[in-house]
């Protein structure tokens, strides 16, 4: 049911320059993947979880609840491109981020009591607001999705997965869709 690597190298910098095998194992594996940063010994306390606002998932954010400790911080990031600029445009934005946090706060409810969930909304690019999020909150955990069939189809797509594998300062937990 879960898939654990150790993430590696603390400096991402000697991680990236190595071989990275979470990176490349992420792009095969059907299951969830924690990739470990050393001397991860508590479940996380502070967690950043990466949600596409275009194709949240369900099953995605479940496992990342799941992952942490019964009262810990989660900081909901959620991403897209452009928002429209009309009126009804970032009314029906507002919406669907409502209903978002709607559903994970439900989930976290569910799971324990003690979860609070934060939202925040950023734009531009994905990696930079996960990692600068992640070091603002002192996060234990990133958790992100990977998108595309396991094999070769996800290794001729750069994803977001690959990059924080090699540059997270913390854990990372790959959620498969």
């Amino acid at each position: 049911d879960l898939v654990v690597v150790g993430l590696g190298s603390r400096d991402p910098f000697v991680r990236n320059a190595g071989v990275a095998i979470p990176a490349s194992l992420a792009r095969y594996v059907e299951v969830p993947m924690l990739a470990a940063a050393p001397m991860l010994t508590a479940l996380p306390q502070q967690a950043v979880l990466f949600v596409d606002r275009d194709a949240p998932n369900p099953a995605m954010i479940s496992v990342a609840l799941r992952s942490v400790e019964a009262a810990a911080f989660v900081w909901v990031l959620m991403f897209a491109g452009t928002t429209a600029h009309s009126g009804d445009g970032v009314k029906h934005d507002k919406n669907t981020l409502a209903g978002i946090m709607k559903m994970i706060r439900r989930e976290a409810r569910a799971i324990s009591k003690g979860i609070v969930v934060r939202a925040l909304y950023r734009s531009g690019e994905p990696v930079d607001a996960i990692l600068s999020l992640a070091r603002d909150v002192n996060a234990d955990l990133i958790v992100t999705p990977v998108h595309g069939t396991a094999g070769a189809v996800r290794s001729l797509v750069p994803n977001i997965a690959d990059r924080l594998l090699l540059t997270a300062p913390c854990s990372v937990l790959v959620v498969p869709d």
